[in-house]
Order: C-alpha cells, then structure tokens, then sequence
C-alpha cells in the first residue's frame, strides 16, 4: 500500500506543477495517475479570479500566449498527492537543474523542491 503524501502548494505551485503534468509521458497507468492529481492541482475559476490570473495574446504570435497572475495573494491549498507524483517532479526539477534550465522566473521550483525533499 502506498502511503500518503500531504503537501501544501501555493497558487505557484500548482501552476508549474500543473505546467510541468501536462507534459507528462509514460504509461497508461501512470498517466491514470496523473490526471486524478491534476483535478486537485489545477487552479479552479474562483482560484484565477482570487490571484488576478490573466491569459495575455502575444501580439507577434498568435498562436502563444503569456499567463500572469499575483504572486502576493495567498492562496494556498493541501493536497494529498500520490508517491508517484513525487518521484515524477522530483526527477524532472533534477534533470532540469542538471541541464541549467532555471532562470530567474523559475524561483518557485526551490521552495517546491524543499518541499518535495521533504516528503
């Protein structure tokens, strides 16, 4: 049996979390897994509206867009996430982390780490 997981994610959070489910690749089983946690995850309409989220067009190209929200307003949600999902961002921030692919926009991704490292 697999033990449970709780955690505490700031809008953030839930955010790049959600960012980085939606590209998720692996078996039919895994990806079972990943869209029963993406429904807890993922921002609802009340969350946009309570953080000021904000879909913006780019004007040179239509076919991306930029996403803002208030990272002041607080708005955090415990969650029970699966082993699975943990190990999953775990091994995505590594590899990341080991190519150089944070920038400045990515601070978010230490508090999560210590916050996965911790489980």
């Amino acid at each position: 049996m697999k033990k449970e997981k709780h955690l505490a994610l700031s809008a953030s959070e839930r955010i790049y979390i959600t960012t980085e489910l939606n590209q998720f690749k692996g078996t039919l089983d895994e990806l079972s897994i990943v869209l029963e946690e993406i429904k807890q995850i993922v921002l609802s309409p009340e969350d946009k509206t309570a953080i000021e989220y904000k879909v913006t067009p780019d004007a040179t190209d239509k076919t991306k867009s930029f996403v803002s929200w208030n990272p002041t307003i607080l708005l955090d949600k415990e969650i029970i996430v699966d082993p699975f999902i943990v190990e999953y961002l775990m091994k995505r921030i590594e590899d990341k982390d080991k190519k150089g692919e944070f920038s400045g926009s990515d601070i978010v991704v230490i508090e999560l780490r210590k916050k996965l490292k911790g489980l």
